[in-house]
């Protein structure tokens, strides 16, 4: 097996068969499906395993600059994140497509456990209602 390092990683080589290794031979274990982490300039940066090996084994054209692949699927900024997990769509309902924190809404849980139907309710003496803490 061949090893050579990667130009723009320094302390890093791979293998043509996609496995990673520190410039000292500890072998690194990869964090998904062909995606390692590797560190520069004091962060954490994931990278694929293919883009190393093109880095590493093809050779550049004369006039194209040498340059470090793309990192894989970072955030830039805190804010960059929480804007991202805005934009995602709430979690409904499973019947009735309300709004809410579970798979079903309280409304539709009643009706699935056969409650609303017998004309009593869910909640008795001895249930908890999770926002306010036990019934009184």
């Amino acid at each position: 097996m061949t090893w050579r390092s990667i130009p723009g990683w320094p302390r890093y080589e791979v293998s043509e068969k996609g496995g990673v290794r520190t410039s000292g031979g500890y072998c690194l274990t990869p964090v998904a499906k062909g995606v390692f982490q590797l560190w520069r300039s004091g962060k954490r940066i994931r990278v694929s395993a293919a883009a190393l090996v093109a880095l590493a084994f093809t050779t550049p054209k004369p006039d194209a600059p040498t340059s470090s692949p793309k990192p894989h699927k970072t955030w830039k900024t805190p804010e960059m994140r929480e804007q991202q997990e805005a934009e995602r769509p709430k979690r409904r309902c499973h019947d009735c497509g309300m709004p809410t924190h579970n798979y079903r809404c309280p409304a539709c849980w009643e009706k699935v456990r056969g409650f609303a139907y017998a004309g009593e309710s869910a909640r008795d003496e001895y249930s908890v209602d999770l926002r306010w803490g036990w019934n009184d």
